[in-house]
């Protein structure tokens, strides 16, 4: 009897495990098919020292919000390593020169400490500019896949798409 009742708890307990198992797929279907906020094309950088993915890299500005810029090499972004371990950076999109600091933590992007040349612009490029130094301030997440960087904010609203000069 103390055989048939072993038999029983293992017959259960295997049972628990399938169950288990078949659940747990389940939730690795429903997540792996979840909407991605990055989308098909982008990496999230979480591992290793993300800055190094900006650093030393023209980036020129292609898309901002949903506008396609022209291959107008002027509208370009390019981070340094600072020495206190954060990114200096540097852009114009054609007018003013914007610099400031920035922190690529994971695939966090924080921007501030952003300062300006003060000359007038003429629109269109002064209503451009304006747009894009308040795309700076709102960064929130960026990702790199090959030679193009997207910046989000902090909502994962993709704000522009940048591609590497070479």
């Amino acid at each position: 009897m103390h055989m048939l009742g072993h038999q029983k708890r293992r017959a259960v307990a295997l049972l628990a495990l399938v169950f288990s198992l078949g659940a747990l797929s389940a939730c690795a279907e429903r997540v792996s098919t979840a909407p991605d906020p990055w989308g098909a094309n982008d990496v999230v950088l979480g591992v290793g020292n993300p800055a190094q993915a900006l650093v030393g890299t023209t980036w020129v500005l292609r898309a901002l919000d949903d506008d396609s810029m022209s291959r107008d090499t002027a509208r370009t972004l390019r981070f340094d390593a600072a020495s206190d371990g954060s990114l200096s950076l540097s852009t114009t999109v054609g007018c003013n020169r914007i610099s400031g600091r920035a922190q690529a933590i994971g695939a966090r992007l924080r921007v501030d400490a952003l300062v300006q040349t003060k000359m007038a612009c003429a629109d269109p490029l002064g209503t451009l500019e304006a747009r894009y130094a308040a795309l700076l301030a709102d960064a929130g997440y960026f990702g790199v896949r090959g030679d193009t960087l997207w910046v989000h904010n902090d909502r994962f609203t993709r704000r522009a798409r940048y591609e590497a000069r070479r």
